[in-house]
């Protein structure tokens, strides 16, 4: 059934959150085609996420949840989330991860061409994972690795821009290497940082999700299971200029990536949903 508009309300979302291109991605593609009227009171959706425990005022209430965080998925109906399980607590689920919701995935099937003068960029602002502060520690003993982000800067001025935005990816474009590491490790949760890596034409050395490889081709970037192993890969390619050539050939995605996040299946997510408003 058509719905000439629909009205959204947003709740329990972290601050700027109108800013971020998870907003983009739940007004402009998850309801495209949609005539939507931004509400602060009762409305037909509304919008939650993990920042809070307020009341959700909507007569379809959709949980999105981009962090490795615990959530109550029975409060909801549906939910935007990493989790591959398409029903959860009597919530149904679209997996869209953050990767897939900041990055054109499609235009990660080409790359720039090979022209890096740098070595390795670090650009990190939480402080609070110890496994990606000690490989940036371990790493920087073979070599500096520039941090252009607020912590453990070492450049003297801080890098502008999130997730998509061109100050990151501008960086990141004259290194080789970038660490690339999410802020804690479980399946399937994989953020923004190993496409914006790609994105901007760099390694990424990755680690966080165990199952990474379900999405993105584990021959095209350095996977840090085993730290030290990673390390010395790192070393390997950096004095060898034909193997790291070779590892840059290879296609970042992995056959059928695409498929997986299409138009067609936010469409019928977003029908599905519809269809609740009768």
């Amino acid at each position: 059934m058509a719905h000439d508009e629909v009205s959204v309300t947003f709740r329990n979302f972290w601050q700027g959150y109108q800013d971020d291109k998870a907003y983009t991605f739940l007004t402009q593609r998850l309801l495209a085609d949609t005539r939507i009227k931004l509400v602060e009171t009762e409305a037909d959706i509304a919008f939650g996420s993990v920042f809070g425990s307020g009341e959700l005022p909507g007569r379809i209430r959709c949980l999105f949840l981009g962090e490795n965080f615990s959530a109550d998925f029975s409060r909801y109906n549906f939910s935007v989330s990493h989790h591959q399980a398409q029903l959860i607590n009597g919530c149904h689920n679209l997996t869209w991860p953050l990767f897939a919701i900041y990055y054109d995935l499609a235009s990660l099937q080409s790359k720039p061409e090979l022209d890096k003068s740098k070595f390795c960029a670090f650009v990190v602002s939480n402080p609070n994972c110890r496994v990606r502060n000690e490989f940036f520690d371990s790493l920087s003993r073979y070599r500096k690795v520039d941090s252009g982000g607020r912590y453990r800067n070492n450049l003297g001025y801080s890098i502008e821009g999130i997730h998509s935005e061109e100050g990151i990816i501008d960086f990141l474009r004259d290194y080789r290497f970038n660490i690339a590491f999410e802020n804690s490790s479980s399946p399937y949760y994989c953020t923004e940082k190993i496409a914006q890596s790609m994105a901007a034409g760099t390694v990424p050395i990755y680690w966080g999700d165990p199952v990474v490889d379900t999405y993105f081709n584990p021959q095209s970037f350095i996977w840090a299971q085993d730290q030290e192993a990673a390390i010395r890969q790192v070393c390997a390619l950096d004095q060898d200029p034909q193997a790291y050539a070779a590892l840059y050939a290879q296609p970042w995605l992995q056959p059928g990536t695409l498929e997986l996040f299409s138009d067609d299946k936010l469409a019928a997510f977003r029908a599905e949903m519809l269809s609740c408003l009768g």
